[in-house]
């Protein structure tokens, strides 16, 4: 009789078990680096908003005042004096997560030509116990 060498049964229920440990193992890792890469993306797309904004409004474009309006969900770049009153043809929309909650500062319009702003404060964006604040002054100077 020849020699036949092939795997156990054994042999294949211990290489299941160890791949599955290490999936489960890798898991909360890269649940984290996802939800790491979420706030990421929405603090980058706050801070070029609110900049876009300012720039606008520097140079008067479209000769109005313009802003940004945080929600959970949507980052809304808009022309006018408060996004109440915007005119919804200009709106740009930034799509973030619905996972990230924002809290404080939701709002920051920014005057024509000197493009300085009132609504100053910090704006919150919390995703599984990780938070990330950017602040604005009122020379619209933004800090993250």
């Amino acid at each position: 009789m020849k020699n036949i060498k092939a795997f156990t049964m054994l042999d294949m229920m211990l290489s299941i078990t160890i791949l599955v440990m290490v999936f489960a193992l890798s898991l909360p890792f890269y649940q984290s680096f996802q939800f790491q890469q979420e706030l990421d993306t929405a603090t980058m797309y706050t801070v070029q908003a609110i900049r876009v904004a300012q720039v606008n409004s520097r140079v008067m474009n479209q000769d109005d005042q313009w802003g940004m309006k945080i929600q959970n969900g949507s980052i809304t770049l808009f022309k006018g004096s408060s996004y109440a009153s915007r005119n919804t043809i200009y709106d740009s929309l930034y799509s973030i997560s619905q996972q990230i909650a924002v809290s404080g500062v939701n709002e920051v319009v920014f005057t024509k030509f000197y493009g300085e702003t009132t609504n100053t404060g910090t704006i919150t964006l919390t995703h599984s116990n990780k938070s990330r604040n950017i602040s604005v002054n009122s020379k619209g100077t933004v800090n993250y």
